[in-house]
Parts: structure tokens; C-alpha cells; sequence
């Protein structure tokens, strides 16, 4: 019995860092490669909070998967539209559009 109580906290806790903590670092990945684009700090934090709040961990793991340096923020657009999942592409460029011309905090 010990074992079973042991294992279901054991998922309870696994399920509570892949719900919250990657998230988390999604949003402080994100924020990171914005800026080094060149985008404002204040653009950057608005935009990656907005994707890491609207998608799911594992369509944060795919963005996390892009390759390459993106020294512009157009190439970031362009490697997040070689995702093959149309939420993350809306997600990404709705929320980039939206922060990046102030419309959205």
C-alpha cells in the first residue's frame, strides 16, 4: 500500500512541475530569444508571457526545439512558422503583432 501512496505523489508532483514549471521556463526561453533579437524588454516580456500562457507544454516544447541563431525578429517568425501546428504559428505572430505594437500588455 505504501508503494501505491508513494507512486501516485510521485505523479502528483511529476504532473505539478510539467503543468507549471515548464511554463515557466518557456516563458524565460522565450523572453531571452526575443531580446536578443533586438525586441524592447517590455515587447519581449508582454509577448512571451501571451504564448506561454495559450499554449499547451508540449507546443512550448516545439518552439523550445528551434535551431539556429535568429539575430532578426523576422527570422524568428519564419522559424516558428516551420512548426507544423497552425495554434502555435497564431499563437506566436498574434501575440508578437499585438505586443510589439502596444496593443496588448
Amino acid at each position: 500500500m505504501k508503494l501505491v501512496i508513494r507512486l501516485a505523489v510521485l505523479a502528483g508532483i511529476l504532473f505539478m512541475v510539467w503543468r507549471f514549471a515548464v511554463p515557466v521556463y518557456a516563458e524565460w526561453r522565450i523572453r531571452s530569444a526575443l531580446t536578443e533579437t533586438g525586441m524592447s524588454e517590455k515587447g519581449a516580456d508582454c509577448t512571451a508571457r501571451r504564448i506561454a500562457r495559450r499554449l499547451s507544454p508540449p507546443q512550448l516544447a516545439n518552439l523550445q526545439a528551434l535551431d539556429g541563431e535568429k539575430e532578426r525578429l523576422g527570422d524568428w517568425v519564419n522559424a516558428v512558422e516551420q512548426i507544423d501546428d497552425r495554434e502555435v504559428i497564431v499563437v506566436a505572430t498574434t501575440s508578437l503583432a499585438l505586443c510589439s505594437t502596444g496593443l496588448a500588455r
